[in-house]
């Protein structure tokens, strides 16, 4: 293998790709094995429509003193489907922050996302909800809907781009 640096866009991509690959099918800390045949296989599905399944979205979340954590936040979930159980999460940076000042102690603040999910996506969302508890919610996007763990369909406030 060439050294990483030494490497064209096409085989780094190749490469991710191919990482991608085998992540999604680590279960239970074992990595599976993918034979050469079916490595290639994915490799051509990728390059052959390296978009489909992919979507842009726009997601506002708030945050008021005064209200529950006063924090609202974005993150992807790295989820086991098997356990039913976050394996590991990071937080998304905001494209736009928004905060009002009303007074010294009263504020709100709007945070902008903009979102690219595959199908199977996990995410979680953070907001402010009631006086004393945020709104939060674990959701999938699967054939274009946000689904719960449960697999219901969820209303949210994503906007397609």
């Amino acid at each position: 293998m060439k050294d990483l640096k030494e490497m064209t866009n096409e085989e780094l991509s190749q490469l991710i790709a191919q990482a991608s690959a085998l992540l999604a099918n680590k279960s239970n800390d074992s990595i599976a094995l993918v034979k050469p045949e079916a490595e290639s296989d994915l490799t051509e599905q990728l390059e052959s429509n390296p978009e489909e399944g992919k979507a842009e979205f726009e997601l506002v979340l708030r945050a008021r003193a005064f209200k529950g954590s006063k924090k609202c936040w974005l993150a992807r979930l790295d989820y086991n489907e098997k356990h039913k159980m976050v394996r590991s999460r990071s937080f998304l940076d905001a494209d736009l922050v928004d905060r009002k000042q009303q007074s010294a102690r009263v504020w709100t603040e709007r945070k902008l996302f903009k979102v690219q999910l595959k199908q199977g996506d996990w995410l979680e969302f953070c907001q402010t909800g009631s006086a004393k508890y945020d709104s939060r919610e674990i959701v999938q996007y699967k054939d274009g809907k946000f689904l719960n763990q449960r697999g219901d369909e969820v209303e949210t406030d994503f906007e397609r781009i």
